[in-house]
């Protein structure tokens, strides 16, 4: 008979994405400050100088040689998703089966999960540095100031350019963008950002109370700590979805091979609603929900999961998502 999960094995199941988490999360981070550093800074200058907007944003795409780390950490969460099966075989072929990492559809899940999440960066970076741009140009900004806006300035402390719009998305831009012009324009609704850094809300408030603009440095600085939150704040969510998504995909390819064994009758997949702040109101429907292996399960807008975090199910479907899956191994009787 098949052995059902414990919730010693879901413990073993989080610890696994913890650890994925914290994986993905540092290698996005170093990519992000990676590509910040190789920047050509007065290269940028000068073709922000020439009003270049395209020449600038294609200066400032994601190096491949720089995501290939995050590539990586995206294959180890779904190579440890698939392998921690290993140990949840049924009965009867305990020490038998092993997840194939070189399977074809493994290698083709990899490269499909990591190449969906490297294009999303990349169209979001375009994004991002298209709409900070063009802000510098609608409000008569130097070039320098915008060029370090998007790179960053480098700090002393750690060596690395901070405060800069490399790695956020186009609608994080935009937050940036906005609280800018909170500050400059002494607008309490500064106070709204949930993500600015609170220690500098003495300095704002009293230049509010006073009347009195706050200094250009103030401004770039409050801005630039705001910019360092949000993107430790994306660096979260990215980690969060995609060692999710990587390690359901792996666990699932797991199972599938393990249901390509002539001695693996049927294979099922319950549906576990993690319980999430705001609940999908169609996943917390699904919470104990059973389908045979490939049946699927289908969503209030008709989309069809094969398992929580399906990458068929978009961000519509995985963003944020606590929900998991745990499955059955059924043995043929011989």
């Amino acid at each position: 008979m098949a052995r059902t999960p414990t919730r010693a094995q879901a413990a073993a199941f989080d610890a696994l994405l913890a650890t994925a988490d914290a994986d993905v999360r540092a290698a996005f981070l170093a990519a992000v400050y990676a590509a910040r550093g190789r920047v050509d800074l007065g290269g940028l200058i000068a073709l922000l100088e020439a009003n270049d907007v395209a020449g600038a944003v294609e200066m400032l795409r994601f190096d491949q040689a720089v995501l290939w780390p995050l590539e990586e950490a995206v294959r180890r969460s779904y190579l440890s998703g698939g392998a921690a099966v290993d140990g949840f075989a049924p009965s009867g072929i305990e020490g038998r089966f092993g997840f194939n990492a070189r399977h074809p559809r493994a290698e083709a899940d990899i490269a499909r999960i990591g190449g969906d999440l490297i294009g999303q960066i990349e169209q979001q970076q375009v994004e991002a540095v298209r709409a900070v741009i063009l802000d510098g140009m609608e409000n008569n900004r130097g070039s320098r100031p915008v060029a370090l806006d998007i790179t960053g300035r480098l700090s002393r402390a750690t060596g690395r350019r901070e405060g800069g719009i490399i790695g956020l998305t186009g609608d994080q831009a935009d937050w940036v963008i906005n609280a800018r012009r909170d500050l400059e324009g002494l607008d309490r609704s500064y106070f709204q950002r949930a993500l600015r850094d609170k220690r500098f809300d003495g300095t704002v408030r009293k230049a509010i109370e006073a009347g009195k603009p706050l200094a250009a440095a103030d401004v770039d600085r409050i801005t630039g700590r705001y910019k360092d939150r949000v993107l430790d704040y994306r660096g979260k969510l990215i980690a969060r979805n995609e060692a999710h998504t990587a390690q359901a995909a792996g666990r699932h390819e797991a199972y599938r091979q393990m249901l390509d064994r002539p001695d693996i009758e049927a294979v099922t997949c319950r549906w576990i609603h993690g319980f999430s702040r705001e609940a999908r109101p169609d996943h917390k429907r699904m919470d104990g929900e059973v389908r045979s292996f490939g049946e699927g399960f289908v969503m209030d807008d008709g989309t069809v999961m094969q398992y929580p975090h399906d990458p068929a199910g978009g961000v519509r479907h995985s963003a944020s998502c606590r929900c998991t899956a745990f499955y059955r191994a059924i043995p043929r009787r011989s």
